[in-house]
């Protein structure tokens, strides 16, 4: 769902008659939106899970730092449009690992702080 919000978003301002020809615009934006989807959904979702027990600012401040460290990681390794050579395969681990990363830790906080109350 994140991620067609934010390709609505940046694909909005797309004038051309051809769909496809916007694809490029709202392609960011998709990514975007996912990233941003993932690190708010995974917490509210373990939340909910969790019966409303746990802590849901910490759940989200901990899978908002691992958005920022994907987007550092990224950065890193992706120079303008193009992913720098011999960096392929650790962009993909990245792009793959981290939305997992943000679930674990999310249920784990949530867990943790829902046994401490």
């Amino acid at each position: 769902m994140g991620g067609l919000v934010g390709a609505r978003f940046m694909g909005d301002g797309c004038q051309s008659g051809n769909p496809k020809a916007c694809l490029g615009e709202a392609f960011p934006g998709f990514v975007w939106g996912v990233g941003i989807g993932t690190t708010l959904g995974a917490p509210l979702g373990a939340h909910l899970g969790n019966g409303r027990r746990g802590d849901l600012p910490r759940a989200v401040l901990v899978s908002s730092a691992f958005l920022a460290g994907e987007v550092v990681a990224l950065r890193t390794f992706i120079e303008g449009d193009q992913i720098r050579p011999g960096r392929r395969r650790a962009v993909q681990a990245i792009v793959i690992l981290t939305p997992i990363a943000q679930i674990v830790a999310a249920a784990l906080v949530e867990r943790q702080s829902a046994a401490r109350r």
